[in-house]
């Protein structure tokens, strides 16, 4: 049989995209005579719906009540930029995406000055985002301001475009150049705060709050803050009120496991951000003593939930591990702080909650020597936390999370000092999703967030922290026998504000050594001695490693550790731009000595770590320094897990701080003390959270350590 007008394997059909009549006939060709089939009819219809498309990140900032812009984004234009979105056909066909970047607000397939040479992509139907490397235009710089375009192609031929943000009416990014060194960005602020300049961009928007009220509200929702306290009846000034509330030391990071359906994660898309939660507990029920207010940290979970819509980091919603969890309520902690009462008899419960166990450790003492007293009731408190996922680990398919965070005990009357940190230890975590890491998040008996389910005190390395195996301690003592194999001799009173990191198969935690220099009076005064970084190699097999495992394995004698990483191992070191304030700061100059606040994250290119870090000055008794503490903003830069400079270039710095009174909720109050610390998630439309830590305004209370304010403000900013 011979084929002699084969037709083509494709052509256009006729009615274009509806339904359309094919005919087709066999015929056959036996020595000169044909031979035809009876015609054969077909009906195709093709997909009149076509394909969608969606940014999730980067779209700016977003008020989220309008899903107006109110802050541009700054975007370093010389790093590959993580690019999130979602495209489906409604028909269940692939789709080709063609990405665009141009400098026109009308749209940019249609634009002249479309930039060539984007890479295509093909999705499944199954897959529901991307991450996607995007190599900003060469030609940007300072005041850059460019927009993007993703173009959907279905298979029968049908387009849909989405321009960002919606309708591209408004400027999304505007592109800066890193430095060579942090001095040309020592002024760069992220948002308008009364009496100040930002150094990039003509006019940015308000300091946004963290939280899904557009800006008017200080909460996350279904985590308002802890109410301000009159002074407690007996108590020193009656007219003092007290205040130890809002958020910080945030950690964000995205969920990538697809089909997760456990609380917010149904598409494999969504944030979770884990953060300190201030509160103050009030003990009024002895006879004998006399009332106290005490502050505590609690650590809360929160999640921006991208699949019904709100773009990822725009709106946050706590979790509530219970069933009739109100709105607008305290949300339920993941490691709650607890009161643990003493041998009075007469104090019973504190703010209401029962005390199931006293407090264990014999340290807890105040005032500070040598006019102390041994304490019968304290406060636990939990810190500092840092969260990192692990996709397909043990197993195809899996999701482990592991966490670390501070635990301490502060005791009743007192305040959170190093005296009471240097009792503490930190907890390591391993679960399988973020609402398990704690001993909260349980759904046995008691509740979540039922008090007595915490220690009273730190157990031995290794050893179970809580009701569950989740958790288990990593003593200081262990962490600096460790460290002193990278330095002989190192001595630390405590170890702070951990940061943990999965690269190539190993978990690596950074640590602070703080050592408490002992005096006879106040102010105390604490040594950063810099961060030293231990490591785990995760073992393979069908389960992943128990947290006992984990902190018995990072301070092992056979494992490497780094360090230590100080201020002098920043770019730009000694010359950063804040180093030392100019005269006129509370008692003296306030130079770098210290570093903290560190956290990790991975770039687009998922092999540059990038380390957002904050410096600081802490009380140093030299000559003619101040006798307050200050921290100066977050430095960014790539870091090297396992080199001794660690800190590679620098990429970006932000800050937040006003150093006159502004006009917030916290209206009369300062930002005297700095910032608290940042958080970086790439693919977070809030770049890097800074946490706004301001003083007052209760005049009243002279007392700052219980006068304060925590706000997590996004930047914009990303590196």
């Amino acid at each position: 049989m011979l084929w002699t007008n084969a037709q083509p394997t494709s052509f256009t059909l006729g009615s274009g995209n509806s339904m359309n009549y094919v005919y087709g006939e066999f015929r056959t060709v036996h020595n000169g005579q044909a031979a035809p089939s009876l015609p054969d009819t077909e009906t195709i219809t093709l997909n009149a719906l076509g394909p969608v498309v969606g940014f999730g990140v980067p779209n700016g900032i977003l008020d989220s009540t309008t899903g107006n812009p109110v802050q541009i984004q700054y975007i370093d234009s010389s790093a590959t930029r993580p690019i999130v979105f979602a495209a489906a056909s409604l028909t269940g066909e692939s789709v080709t995406l063609n990405i665009s970047a141009c400098t026109t607000a009308s749209g940019c397939p249609s634009s002249p000055n479309v930039k060539s040479g984007y890479p295509t992509g093909i999705f499944s139907p199954s897959a529901n985002d991307f991450v996607y490397n995007w190599y900003p235009p060469d030609t940007a710089s300072y005041h850059t301001t460019s927009y993007l375009s993703v173009e959907a192609v279905d298979a029968a031929g049908n387009t849909a475009t989405n321009h960002v943000p919606g309708g591209g009416n408004t400027a999304l990014l505007t592109f800066f150049t890193p430095p060579t060194s942090s001095n040309d960005l020592s002024t760069l602020l992220t948002c308008n705060i009364p009496g100040t300049s930002p150094m990039l961009g003509t006019n940015p928007g308000p300091c946004y709050i963290l939280d899904n009220a557009g800006g008017t509200d200080t909460d996350i929702p279904t985590d308002q803050v802890w109410p301000a306290s009159k002074d407690c009846p007996g108590g020193s000034d009656p007219n003092a009120q007290y205040a130890f509330q809002g958020y910080s030391d945030p950690s964000m990071r995205r969920d990538s496991l697809p089909g997760d359906n456990t609380w917010l994660n149904v598409w494999g898309t969504n944030l979770y951000m884990i953060y300190s939660y201030s509160r103050l507990w009030t003990t009024t029920q002895s006879t004998t003593e006399a009332c106290s207010i005490t502050p505590a940290v609690e650590t809360h979970l929160a999640g921006s939930n991208t699949s019904t819509g709100y773009l990822a980091g725009a709106n946050w919603t706590a979790w509530c591990g219970t069933a009739n969890c109100p709105i607008d309520s305290v949300a339920t902690p993941i490691w709650p702080t607890e009161p643990y009462c003493g041998g009075n008899p007469s104090v019973t419960s504190i703010n209401g909650q029962p005390c199931s166990a006293a407090c264990s450790n014999p340290n807890i003492q105040w005032p500070p020597p040598p006019n102390y007293e041994t304490l019968e009731t304290c406060f636990s408190s939990h810190e500092v936390p840092d969260i990192w996922p692990v996709l397909n680990y043990p197993s195809t398919g899996d999701e482990t999370w592991f966490a670390a965070h501070l635990m301490y005990w502060v005791p009743q009357g007192g305040n959170i000092e190093e005296t009471a940190l240097a009792d503490g230890c930190l907890v390591v975590s391993v679960a399988s999703t973020p609402t398990l890491l704690g001993w909260s998040g349980g759904s046995s008996s008691p509740p979540p967030g039922t008090p007595g389910q915490g220690p009273a005190e730190c157990p031995a390395t290794g050893a179970q922290v809580g009701p569950t195996s989740n958790n288990a301690a990593l003593n200081f003592a262990d962490l600096t026998t460790a460290a002193q194999a990278a330095t002989l001799g190192l001595t630390c009173s405590s170890w702070g504000s951990p940061a943990i990191i999965v690269f190539n198969g190993t978990l690596y935690l950074a640590a602070n050594c703080l050592y408490l220099v002992p005096l006879t009076s106040k102010p105390e005064i604490v040594t950063n001695k810099g961060y030293y970084i231990f490591q785990a190699a995760l073992p393979t097999g069908s389960s992943a490693p128990t947290a006992g495992q984990l902190s018995l394995a990072l301070v092992n004698a056979s494992s490497p550790v780094y360090g230590p990483y100080t201020p002098s191992s920043l770019p730009g070191w000694p010359n950063l731009p804040f180093t030392p304030t100019p005269p006129g700061a509370p008692g003296g100059a306030q130079p770098v000595n210290s570093i903290t606040e560190l956290k990790f994250a991975l770039a687009a290119d998922g092999q540059t770590i990038i380390a957002v870090v904050t410096p600081e000055y802490s009380p140093d008794q030299v000559p003619g320094d101040s006798v307050m503490s200050l921290q100066y903003g977050c430095m960014a830069t790539t870091f090297s897990l396992t080199s001794t400079s660690g800190f590679g270039n620098f990429l970006a710095f932000v800050t937040d701080m006003a150093t006159i009174a502004d006009s917030g909720p916290d209206n009369g109050s300062s930002e005297m003390e700095g910032p608290n610390g940042c958080a970086y998630e790439p693919t977070s439309n809030t770049g890097m959270a800074i946490v706004r830590h301001t003083l007052g305004p209760y005049s009243t209370n002279t007392n700052i350590a219980q006068n304060q304010f925590f706000y997590i403000v996004p930047t914009g900013v990303f590196p």
